[in-house]
């Protein structure tokens, strides 16, 4: 090959690798904080995953005869909410206790949700299986803490840093 030509692709390869780590970083930056990560959402046009103070959408049953509902999405078979397991019974332990509602919905398509109350201890009618397409559900697991209006007062997602799972079991337990 052409010395010139070599050198010209080196420097071409050269950019291309700086522009890209570029954009990675960036992008990088802008996931790493949730209100530009929101208004980047936003501004694409994507959809958002269920907002504090914004209406839930999901069936009044859920919600209406309660003070504050609990909703736990998770699917049997995801790795994050089979490790989150042990904080979503505490979870259902201290909503019971401070007499709130708890709604374990279940969205992958083979989840059973008799099998699943059965196996965790929990009332059937607080089990039930929710497709999730076409909702604002985009993440597994996430929490709600719902109105009985059915206004998000609280969501979480994800697998939750210890702290932030005691302090919501703390809130909770605060409500009895």
């Amino acid at each position: 090959m052409d010395p010139r030509a070599d050198r010209l692709l080196r420097r071409s390869a050269i950019v291309v690798i700086g522009v890209l780590l570029t954009v990675v970083s960036l992008t990088s930056v802008v996931l790493s904080n949730a209100s530009w990560r929101d208004r980047a959402r936003r501004q694409l046009g994507w959809t958002t995953q269920f907002e504090v103070s914004a209406a839930s959408g999901l069936p009044p049953e859920w919600h209406q005869r309660a003070t504050l509902t609990v909703v736990i999405f998770l699917s049997g078979t995801c790795d994050a909410c089979r490790l989150s397991l042990p904080f979503h019974r505490a979870l259902r332990a201290a909503a019971e206790a401070a007499g709130l509602r708890v709604v374990t919905a279940l969205t992958a398509l083979n989840d059973d949700p008799a099998s699943y109350a059965a196996a965790e201890q929990l009332r059937a009618t607080d089990v039930v299986r929710f497709d999730f397409r076409g909702s604002r559900l985009q993440r597994v697991p996430t929490i709600l803490l719902i109105d009985p209006q059915g206004v998000v007062v609280e969501m979480k997602e994800g697998v939750l840093p210890n702290d932030e799972q005691h302090a919501l079991i703390a809130r909770l337990w605060s409500l009895r």
